[in-house]
């Protein structure tokens, strides 16, 4: 129906309306126009997908919506798919002698960023925002868990005898108190993982 969703796909507006445009070109009334919309559309809109219907009958009621059930459902998978095609790269880097621990940090970069922009972007309904920026947490966590896994190492790390979240609550207080600089959750995450050593003092839960 339209080009493979992607967290840039989302984000860029310009691939977004493409991809909105080539989901509407599906309604056969339309005669299949290359740039129905102009602009983004917020609001949603859909097709008739449970019948057949001749274009001289008259056109029922859409069933099938952009929002509400393809980019949903898209966005259920996009983790999952960002952190397939990530694995078979660094598995790709590792037979090949490649610079893993540099693919590794582009890729936390390229996710921090995508987070800092979807924050600015006006083309998005603020449901669709906060679903991606989930999604974009997941692969960050998801990341770091197979960099630990694999023992990629960043340089020397700060040894911590402390369990993670206890960490993570001692550097959000930090930030809140403006004595350290403001990070997201997500940045400061990836702070703290890549730069500190953290010792495993209880059972208490560990993730971050």
């Amino acid at each position: 129906m339209t080009d493979s969703i992607t967290f840039i796909s989302i984000i860029d507006p310009v691939k977004f309306l493409k991809i909105q445009n080539q989901f509407i070109s599906n309604d056969i009334y339309l005669n299949n126009p290359e740039n129905y919309f102009t602009k983004c559309n917020k609001t949603d809109f859909g097709l008739n997908v449970s019948k057949l219907y001749s274009s001289k009958d008259k056109k029922p009621e859409p069933d099938f919506f952009f929002f509400k059930h393809y980019l949903n459902n898209e966005i259920q998978s996009l983790a999952e798919n960002f952190i397939d095609a990530y694995t078979k790269e660094l598995n790709k880097l590792e037979l090949n002698n490649g610079n893993i621990n540099l693919y590794y940090s582009q890729t936390i970069e390229t996710l921090l960023k995508y987070e800092k922009i979807i924050e600015i972007t006006n083309h998005l309904i603020e449901e669709i925002k906060k679903r991606v920026q989930e999604k974009i947490a997941v692969c960050i966590d998801r990341i770091q868990e197979i960099n630990t896994a694999k023992k990629i190492h960043l340089g020397n790390k700060i040894s911590f005898k402390l369990i993670r979240q206890d960490v993570l609550v001692l550097f959000y207080l930090l930030r809140e108190k403006e004595i350290i600089k403001w990070h997201t959750n997500n940045e400061l995450k990836v702070l703290i993982e890549n730069n500190l050593c953290l010792t495993i003092l209880s059972q208490k839960n560990t993730s971050f």
